[in-house]
């Protein structure tokens, strides 16, 4: 049995032996703490992240399906080939973090944080772009965006 804090005060009891590929979907998170923590194939599909704190850690190949991450702190973190398919991304911080061939397509973007980010061979089909901080983020010929929508380098 692990346990996760959260900043709320809740502490949420989960019957896994660890967190690197743990099933976590649909758990209310709100605020919980997973910083540094390496959560390669954790899966939190339809989870509440809100105000999440991730920075520094490693979520390779982590499933974070449709999840309510608004304002979630994924700083420094890896998200390499990381799925945010429809993911509510409103506010979060992907600031220097490591987001190489991560699928975003219809994440909800608006006034997210990609400041120095890679992006090479991300999936950027995302909703309100426009509305995101791309300043110094790194992206290549596999970076998907959406028709009309480009970077400057």
């Amino acid at each position: 049995m692990i346990s996760i804090t959260c900043q709320t005060g809740a502490s949420v009891e989960v019957d896994e032996q660890t967190l690197r590929g743990a099933k976590l979907n649909g758990l209310s998170l709100h605020r919980a703490v997973f910083e540094g923590n390496d959560l390669t194939d954790t899966v939190f599909v339809d989870a509440d992240l809100r105000g999440a704190l991730f920075t520094g850690a490693v979520l390779k190949q982590a499933r974070f399906d449709r999840a309510k991450m608004m304002n979630a702190a994924l700083d420094m973190a890896n998200l390499e080939r990381a799925v945010l398919v429809d993911a509510k991304l409103m506010g979060a911080d992907f600031s220097n973090a490591n987001l190489r061939g991560a699928n975003l397509g219809g994440a909800d973007v608006g006034f997210a944080g990609f400041r120095g980010a890679d992006l090479r061979g991300a999936n950027m089909l995302c909703m309100r772009m426009a509305d995101a901080d791309f300043e110094g983020a790194l992206f290549d010929e596999q970076t998907v965006f959406p028709d009309g929508f480009t970077l400057l380098r």
